[in-house]
């Protein structure tokens, strides 16, 4: 994605953008080499800590590790114009178990989850 300067927008005494490029990658290890490479200015999406303690090792002073928990949050929206949703009885019969965490392995350890951004220390 390449984002380009607005030229009517400028708030007088703020700084500004002159552009920038973003570049989504799925796979951890290209975006571990690219911070390891300092071929990337930011990482948002996070990695796991022994991936941020390898890049830290390895990069010292020239990487900055944020860390701050996550909100996690999965949303589900039911079409109630097809079966079986369409039935008010199978969506209340559905509601209780959203709302039980027995029902959602993962929430107990999302509420807590951790994520590690990194970025280029400035120099």
């Amino acid at each position: 994605m390449i984002g380009k300067r607005n030229d009517e927008y400028f708030v007088k005494g703020r700084p500004y953008l002159d552009g920038f490029r973003a570049v989504f990658m799925k796979d951890t290890g290209a975006r571990v080499a690219a911070v390891r490479g300092l071929r990337t200015h930011a990482e948002f999406r996070g990695f796991p800590p022994s991936t941020r303690d390898d890049l830290v090792r390895a990069l010292g002073d020239k990487v900055v590790v944020q860390e701050s928990t996550w909100l996690c949050a999965l949303y589900v929206a039911l079409n109630h114009e097809k079966k079986p949703f369409d039935d008010a009885r199978v969506r209340r019969a559905r509601a209780p178990s959203r709302a039980s965490p027995s029902s959602r392995p993962w929430a107990a350890s999302s509420s807590r989850a951790r994520g590690s951004r990194c970025r280029r220390a400035s120099s």
